[in-house]
């Protein structure tokens, strides 16, 4: 459903005109609104699919950031201060959640009433790269190695991911939430274990 179709109207708490759900500012008197209920797409003032378009998130983002800077309400009352960084906290972890494809899935999950279940037990790959992580010896080639193998196998489970949830196989998206969930963590323990043998340049360093 387009998210316009689900905008309300709601009365600004200074001048009590007539606001839109996902107004920040009053469009009759300018005052920054309190956060209301909203979903991060409307929020961001998208529609609500499960493929976003990074490069439009962005530029959203840092439109609708600027006019949240704290520097803007230096001089207004205590009220628009303490909603301004309301507004921007949501902002950011509205934006945070869809630009990351994981967060963006469990997220997917949860709009269509889906409990993420956590399995008790590693899936077999994940177990199989975590006795790796564990066998490997303090070598930096072999720590290196190991976490080129795990990025891939993570950019793989996005895909599987994204697939299961266009497609409504909950289930399917679950096990891969999990199998992602456990990747990450393998890889967060191996790049830990790599700084601390050796300063890693920051351009060489792994990424998700």
């Amino acid at each position: 459903m387009d998210y316009q179709k689900q905008i309300e109207s709601f009365v600004c708490w200074h001048c009590h005109g007539r606001t839109d759900e996902t107004a920040m500012f009053c469009n009759h008197c300018g005052s920054v609104q309190n956060v209301r209920a909203a979903d991060h797409f409307a929020r961001l003032g998208l529609e609500r699919r499960l493929d976003v378009n990074v490069t439009d998130l962005d530029d959203r983002f840092n439109k609708l950031r600027k006019p949240l800077d704290p520097n803007f309400f230096m001089i207004r009352s205590t009220t628009e201060r303490n909603f301004a960084a309301r507004q921007l906290i949501a902002l950011v972890e509205a934006y945070e959640t869809l630009r990351d494809p994981v967060q963006r899935g469990r997220y997917w999950l949860k709009l269509h009433q889906q409990d993420f279940v956590a399995a008790k037990n590693d899936h077999p790959v994940v177990q199989k790269m975590r006795a790796e992580f564990d066998n490997v010896a303090d070598d930096t080639a072999q720590l290196d190695m190991l976490a080129q193998r795990t990025n891939a196998l993570l950019q793989n489970g996005v895909m599987k991911l994204l697939t299961s949830l266009r497609q409504q196989n909950w289930e399917e998206a679950n096990q891969a939430l999990v199998e992602l969930d456990g990747m990450e963590d393998i890889l967060s323990q191996t790049r830990a274990r790599r700084q601390g043998m050796t300063k890693v340049d920051p351009d060489t360093e792994w990424s998700c």
